[in-house]
């Protein structure tokens, strides 16, 4: 029975998919750049420099804005200028400074944090983050 059932169901899909017209080169060519930026977009993660965004160059927000950059890393020390407050101060300072990009970006902005528990903590309680066991701990 099931046989009888898969069967013209199956000649059923590969009739209409062999009737249907096929698209143009041109419409392939048009599809084509917006997908590729697209996807490769998803693929960057940045690191930056700024706590609003405001304080955000014109560079990246202009990237984010155009789908180029879809995943972003926050934290909490600046390593080349070897001074804190890189992109965290406090819970509510981040949580505006993701909205804020969030809202430019043209799909679902991934964020990163690195965030190990122990020695590599980036939102600390001093910066007002609720205590959280270490990936250690979890796992």
């Amino acid at each position: 029975m099931r046989i009888q059932l898969v069967l013209p169901l199956s000649l059923l899909l590969l009739f209409t998919t062999a009737c249907a017209e096929p698209q143009q080169a041109s419409e392939i060519d048009e599809v084509q750049p917006m997908l590729t930026d697209q996807m490769l977009g998803q693929l960057v993660m940045l690191g930056f420099r700024g706590m609003e965004i405001d304080s955000v160059s014109a560079e990246i927000k202009e990237q984010i804005a155009n789908g180029k950059i879809g995943n972003i890393i926050l934290f909490d020390y600046d390593l080349g200028l070897k001074q804190r407050r890189r992109n965290i101060a406090s819970a509510e300072q981040v949580q505006l400074l993701l909205s804020d990009l969030q809202a430019i970006a043209p799909d679902y902005l991934l964020t990163a944090i690195d965030q190990e528990g122990g020695k590599v903590t980036r939102l600390k309680s001093a910066y007002g983050f609720p205590n959280l066991p270490s990936a250690q701990i979890i796992g």
